[in-house]
């Protein structure tokens, strides 16, 4: 009476190339057997109903076998619904693999077990990333003179586009690199040039994409100079000379130029990212450094504004959005800004000090105790401080409400000159060499790249995987 996996599958495999409303209800009907056959008392029918499942969610791209498969993990029957949640993390590869990637090395890390599932060694590497984030996603390595396209399981190249500049951003489907004299867009799914344009070079850098009808690229060159480019071919739309603009940013879709040199007016000024047209432009005082610019985050319409000047000339303003207006005015910098309460208070972070300040009014309403150097990671009622100071690597967690310190764990040690490369929360499914949850701490060394994994609570170390690097000799000159 029972019908085996396999034969399933091959009844259900041309439902998946014309999933219509006529078959969609068989789709469901077949799924549903195979998950039944999960808790068959025969083993054998298990493994081949998981393959079967596993095979017809990775040649489905409607989704539906994957939401069907998440539905049987939470089964009442515990051997279903431990099936389920392993044919979801076999489907959703990409979601357990993190990729590393640090001075002419990078490895794929398989974060069920902790497996390198590959690594690959070539002189230049610096970067890499997965694009997109589905079943169809790769591994993309810069930095080697050019751009890598591998399969994310394997390592295995798909293609290469040589000749690019190491300086490169991801733009919608593709990857714009920039040079000495072009910029040049290279589609992430064929390695193909779609485009290249002359630019002059002094400097040239690129920025992210300004959101403007969604297919705006801006890249700052030629002493400063602001430019908007045309993302599907290329052309020039305009051109904005802003000598004294040290870097420009996007927020809720605006275009921000900000800095100057030490000596100069420093300044921020609203950009239309359409046209590059000057909306407004607002003055710090003279000397210092640059002005940094953050998102007021749900109270609309406001920006933060924060210059570290010299002769106590810091200051933090808070600027209508669509004026420059001046709505109030801190005298100290900020370097990190977490906005909390939907919109009413934010966490500021500056040196060693973390000042939680009223958006409405710039009033200071609460102050943690002082950290040596560090970066605020939110995690609901939790305020993460990643301490990097002299004391080595240690994650501090407050409370969200008030800053109070709740606990300190010590990842390392001593201090290497290293640097946290990202810090976030893992999803369940990858399930971190066995654990249940937690979070990731990736750090980049002059010569290696360690990943840890922290628990929930932080608490412990769970695991850490280390990437060294060979250090190659210096060339020989002749």
């Amino acid at each position: 009476m029972r019908r085996t996996a396999a034969v399933l599958l091959l009844l259900v495999s041309p439902l998946l190339s014309q999933q219509d409303g006529s078959t969609s209800a068989s789709l469901d009907s077949s799924v549903r057997a195979l998950m039944t056959q999960l808790g068959d008392e025969d083993p054998e029918c298990r493994d081949a109903a998981e393959r079967s499942l596993v095979d017809m969610g990775e040649r489905d791209d409607s989704g539906r076998v994957e939401a069907l498969i998440e539905e049987g993990a939470r089964s009442s029957d515990p051997e279903v619904a431990a099936r389920c949640r392993t044919s979801l993390d076999s489907i959703r590869y990409w979601e357990r693999i993190v990729l590393l990637a640090n001075w002419g090395s990078a490895a794929a890390i398989d974060l069920r077990t902790g497996e390198e599932l590959w690594r690959r060694e070539e002189q230049g590497i610096g970067e890499a990333f997965v694009w997109p984030m589905g079943r169809d996603a790769h591994a993309y390595l810069s930095g080697c003179e050019g751009l890598i396209c591998a399969d994310l399981r394997s390592g295995r190249e798909v293609w290469r586009a040589d000749g690019l500049d190491a300086d490169g951003v991801l733009a919608g489907d593709g990857w714009v690199s920039v040079g000495r004299e072009r910029l040049r867009r290279v589609s992430l799914r064929t390695g193909e040039i779609a485009w290249s344009a002359p630019i002059r070079w002094f400097g040239a850098q690129l920025s992210g994409l300004a959101l403007f009808q969604g297919d705006g690229l801006v890249v700052r060159s030629e002493m400063h100079c602001v430019t908007g480019f045309d993302l599907a071919t290329g052309d020039r739309r305009w051109r904005q000379d802003r000598g004294d603009a040290h870097d420009f940013q996007k927020i809720r879709g605006s275009l921000y130029a900000y800095g100057g040199l030490a000596w100069c007016p420093r300044q921020v000024s609203r950009l239309a990212p359409a046209t590059g047209a000057i909306l407004w432009r607002r003055e710090f005082p003279t000397g210092g450094g640059w002005p940094v610019l953050f998102d007021g985050g749900a109270r609309e319409g406001l920006i933060i504004a924060s210059a570290s000047g010299i002769h106590g000339s810091d200051e933090t303003v808070a600027l209508d959005e669509d004026t420059g207006e001046v709505k109030w005015s801190r005298g100290e910098p900020v370097e990190q800004l977490v906005v909390i309460d939907d919109g009413a208070r934010a966490w500021m972070r500056g040196g060693s000090h973390l000042t939680q300040v009223d958006l409405a009014t710039g009033d200071a309403i609460a102050r943690a105790e002082d950290l040596d150097s560090f970066t605020l990671v939110p995690d609901g009622e939790r305020l993460l401080a990643l301490d990097e100071g002299h004391y080595g690597l240690q994650v501090v967690s407050l409370r969200m409400s008030d800053g109070q310190k709740l606990s300190t764990l010590r990842v390392e040690e001593h201090d290497r000159g290293n640097r946290a490369i990202f810090f976030r929360r893992a999803d369940s499914v990858e399930r971190l060499w066995r654990h249940a949850s937690g979070w990731l701490l990736v750090r980049c060394y002059p010569g290696a790249v360690s990943l840890f994994v922290l628990d929930d609570s932080m608490e412990t170390v769970q695991a850490r995987y280390d990437l060294d690097v060979p250090r190659r000799p210096p060339p020989r000159i002749r």
